[in-house]
C-alpha cells in the first residue's frame, strides 16, 4: 500500500516538473522576442533579442539603424549638365533681357558681340560737331568704347559699361567716363545711355543717345547735356 502511494506521488510530482518547466519556456520565449525601441537620429529602430543573440544594449540598436541609414540613403552626387547648360541662364532666352533683370546676361553668340566703327552725330542745339569712335560689345555683357571727342578739353577717360538684349534686334546699353583737366584733377563723369536696333543683315546698327554731364560733386549739368545719333558698322576681318 505504501509503495502503492509513492508511486503515485512520484507521477504528480512529474507532471507538475514538467508544467513548471514549460510555462518557463514560454515566459523566456515571450521575453526574448519582445521588441525594443531604441532612437536613434529621431527614428525609432526595432531590435528584437533571440536566444541565439548577444546581449541587447541600447548603442547596438542605435547601430543598427545607422547603418541601415547609410545603406539606404540615397547618393549626395548630383548629376552636372553639360557645360553651357547649367544655371539659370540657361532658361533664360534673349526675350527675357530687359533692363534691370538681375540675372539677364547675353548669349555668347549674340550677333551684336564684336567691334564697330561708329559715327556720333550731337543734336543742333548741342553746338557740337560729329566724331566717330569705336565700342566693342563683349559675350559677358560688358562694353567699351573710345572716341575722338575725349580729346578734347576737358580730357576723358575711355568709356566703359553694360548692354542688355531687350528682344529681337532691340538693345539697351549704358557707358560712363571720367572727367579730367591737364593736371589730371577730376571734374566730374559723363553718362551715356543708349537704345539700339541691329540691322538684319547684322553689320550695322543705329542708336538714339543721352549724353548726360555730371560735376565732380555728382550734381548733373543740364547745359553741357546733349541728346544724339549713333550709327555703327562691324569690323570684318580681312585678309591682307
Amino acid at each position: 500500500m505504501n509503495a502503492k502511494r509513492i508511486f503515485l506521488t512520484l507521477i504528480v510530482t512529474g507532471i507538475l516538473t514538467l508544467q513548471v518547466i514549460g510555462v518557463g519556456a514560454q515566459s523566456q520565449g515571450r521575453e526574448n522576442s519582445t521588441p525594443v525601441l531604441a532612437k536613434a537620429r529621431g527614428k525609432v529602430v526595432v531590435a528584437r533579442r533571440s536566444s541565439d543573440e548577444v546581449p541587447y544594449h541600447p548603442e547596438n540598436a542605435i547601430q543598427r539603424g545607422l547603418d541601415a541609414e547609410q545603406t539606404q540613403a540615397p547618393s549626395n552626387e548630383t548629376a552636372h549638365p553639360p557645360d553651357g547648360q547649367s544655371g539659370i541662364n540657361s532658361t533664360l532666352t534673349t526675350a527675357d533681357c530687359i533692363p534691370g533683370f538681375p540675372n539677364c546676361r547675353p548669349p555668347s553668340q549674340d550677333p551684336i558681340v564684336g567691334a564697330w566703327v561708329t559715327s556720333i552725330i550731337p543734336a543742333k542745339d548741342s553746338g557740337l560737331a560729329p566724331f566717330v569712335g569705336v565700342q566693342i560689345f563683349h559675350a559677358d555683357g560688358t562694353t567699351i568704347a573710345t572716341d575722338t571727342l575725349q580729346y578734347v578739353p576737358p580730357m576723358g577717360t575711355d568709356q566703359f559699361g553694360s548692354w542688355v538684349r531687350l528682344g529681337g534686334r532691340e538693345y539697351a546699353y549704358t557707358l560712363l567716363l571720367l572727367l579730367t583737366n591737364d593736371q589730371g584733377d577730376f571734374l566730374g563723369t559723363v553718362k551715356i545711355r543708349s537704345t539700339a536696333t541691329l540691322s538684319e543683315s547684322g553689320n550695322e546698327i543705329t542708336s538714339q543717345d543721352t549724353n548726360e554731364f555730371f560735376g565732380a560733386d555728382g550734381k548733373l549739368i543740364p547745359d553741357q547735356s546733349f541728346d544724339s545719333a549713333t550709327k555703327y558698322k562691324r569690323i570684318v576681318v580681312e585678309r591682307r
